[in-house]
């Protein structure tokens, strides 16, 4: 079977590894947001989806939020009346997916005589601890 077969065969595991990691870690914290910052950004997102204003006390603008497209995109989840924490930690998912996908093939393409290379590359980013905890963060650092 060639290595491509096999990657794509290995998506789908990257992505249940990857979703069920994020959501073990969500459930072993007792959910929510580790880092203020996290709240900081809800708050933002909430009150520009709520209010059209990039504030974080309606009424009064000010500019704290350090990540404004995150903030918007945040925004979209609360237009959409998508709970804030399946929206957030959905993104966060998503973008640890990505990040396991785009490695493995990225591995496949730099080690193609590695037969197994891609699939163990992306489970092993998705596994990696730190990529894990800021899946599951409600920070950015998934997004950029």
């Amino acid at each position: 079977m060639p290595p491509t077969t096999l990657l794509r065969r290995g998506d789908t595991f990257i992505a249940i590894l990857a979703a069920g990691l994020v959501l073990l870690y969500i459930w072993a914290a007792g959910g929510g947001f580790p880092l203020d910052d996290s709240w900081i950004h809800q708050t933002y997102a909430r009150n520009l989806a709520e209010y059209g204003e990039w504030a974080f006390t309606p009424g009064t603008p000010s500019t704290a939020s350090t990540s404004p497209l995150y903030t918007v995109i945040l925004a979209i989840g609360y237009r959409l009346g998508i709970p804030f924490a399946i929206w957030t930690h959905g993104l966060g998912i998503i973008c640890l997916i990505v990040t396991g996908l785009i490695g493995a093939r990225m591995a496949q393409r730099l080690l193609p005589d590695h037969r197994n290379i891609g699939i163990y590359t992306g489970l092993a980013l998705v596994a990696e601890w730190h990529l894990l905890w800021a899946a599951a963060a409600g920070m950015e650092t998934m997004v950029l």
